[in-house]
């Protein structure tokens, strides 16, 4: 059992931005505001008066939990919420990284901080602990099917608060525990986060390389950016791309291997503005639907002031189309780098760059090219969309789900990917840089070097 404390409870902003919902998943303090302690206090009271008045069922209190809902619950509720918990822990697979699981238990907090969940003041109190502790339960990545929130993996976030039957104090306390997106809004959090990391490597690299491809900025600049209408993003983009080039042109050089002169580069170099702009758009709307997500009250049912609401909003589509809208964007930029590091294997289209990038005792890099393409081959397996993979599950209770954890999973392996990816790219654009600049290979890009290369 876990010692509450009250003093986590203290005056802070009430409205927390995606920054603030990164740094949930770390150990730094977490408080929640002052009021929460009331606004709990009184949502339990009502609950219980509404158990107490006999005005109607209440689910997961005089019912049984999902198609057994016809099923008429045990009357010790201790019993029955307990139950709940014990036959949720069956999760499997890769355990979720520890910042998804802190930042989960903080989310579902501060969503029970709102006042409309019903949770005991005491068992609010112990999540609040727990979220702070420094060792937190292994949570497997495999049971969820998002339709009723995170039930599996919530389950065990939050097992260190139900050892026993007594340790259940409120009559729902385990369902408000388990009947919500918190697991899923914290994941990605993460996802997002790591996923506008990516994005930005990603845009230094496509400038190192419309550079060491003897291209510079040409395709990139204001005038021919800036036209009415524009997508703002893209412009962002290219401003960026012209602002890495201008420091690469910046520094002093030997005499730089020429290029051969074409006006245009291949659409993978031209149109890499359009392609990292429309990934920054899709990244843009996806981190404000998961912030939305993870904050909003998603229990079932909702305790109001006169009454118990039943409704869906665990149902967290908006993390399953967020996840979806990273995923495109990832697959375009790696598709994208793919194509660029083909440009430096050919002469004909590297602008005078060897072979391969061949240098004399240090092997070519036509292998790299080869791993990139088999990675990306590799990332068009996870590109079904999470639409395509709802069905009617639990004895068709949840006849549709939104197929936010499947989702969030895959984009995860994306990630994985994707940075493999990254680092290919980021050996082959680094080698022909030094080229195009006449400097002295570095021992990091020697080809014996690979296995350890970081960028």
């Amino acid at each position: 059992m876990i010692d509450s404390r009250s003093e986590l409870i203290t005056q802070t902003h009430s409205s927390p931005d995606l920054n603030d919902l990164i740094d949930w998943g770390t150990e730094a303090a977490f408080t929640l505001p002052q009021e929460s302690e009331d606004r709990v206090r009184q949502s339990y009271e009502r609950l219980v008066a509404h158990v107490n008045s006999g005005e109607g069922k209440i689910y997961g209190i005089h019912t049984g939990f999902g198609s057994d809902v016809t099923a008429k619950a045990v009357t010790d509720w201790k019993e029955h919420q307990f139950a709940l918990h014990r036959y949720l822990q069956v999760g499997v697979g890769k355990p979720l990284p520890i910042s998804v699981v802190r930042r989960a238990l903080r989310l579902q907090a501060f969503k029970s901080s709102l006042g409309f969940s019903g949770i005991h003041p005491e068992t609010f109190n112990q999540l609040l602990v727990l979220s702070q502790a420094e060792n937190l339960p292994q949570v497997p990545s495999y049971g969820s099917l998002g339709a009723s929130g995170d039930l599996v993996t919530m389950a065990h976030a939050v097992a260190p608060l139900f050892q026993n039957k007594d340790d259940v104090r409120g009559p729902r306390d385990v369902l408000t525990l388990v009947n919500t997106n918190a697991v899923m809004a914290s994941y990605g959090v993460e996802l997002f986060s790591s996923a506008n990391k990516f994005l930005l490597e990603a845009i230094r690299l496509v400038a190192m390389s419309s550079y060491a491809a003897g291209y510079g900025a040409r395709h990139f600049t204001e005038s021919g950016i800036d036209l009415p209408h524009q997508c703002p993003q893209v412009s962002y983009v290219s401003k960026k791309l012209v602002e890495f080039i201008a420091e690469f042109e910046r520094t002093e050089i030997e005499k730089p291997i020429p290029g051969a002169g074409q006006e245009q580069a291949r659409y993978s170099l031209r149109c890499s503005p359009n392609v990292l702009g429309g990934a920054l758009w899709s990244f843009k709307h996806a981190g404000e639907r998961i912030q939305l997500e993870a904050l909003r009250v998603a229990d079932n049912p909702i305790v109001l002031e006169n009454e118990i609401w039943h409704g869906g909003h665990f149902y967290a589509l908006g993390i399953a189309q967020s996840a979806d809208l990273m995923a495109d964007g990832i697959f375009r930029i790696c598709e994208m780098l793919d194509r660029q590091v083909l440009i430096f294997m050919s002469p004909d289209l590297n602008n005078g760059l060897p072979r391969n990038l061949e240098v004399s005792g240090q092997s070519h890099l036509k292998g790299i090219h080869q791993l990139m393409s088999s990675l990306l081959q590799q990332l068009k397996t996870q590109q079904m969309p999470s639409r395509m993979l709802s069905f009617s599950c639990e004895g068709n209770n949840q006849d549709i789900v939104p197929c936010g954890m499947a989702a969030l999973n895959s984009l995860s392996q994306q990630l994985d990917l994707a940075s493999e990816m990254l680092r290919a790219a980021s050996f082959v654009f680094e080698r022909g840089f030094h080229l195009r600049r006449n400097e002295k290979m570095p021992q990091s890009l020697h080809l014996c070097s690979w296995s350890s290369y970081a960028p």
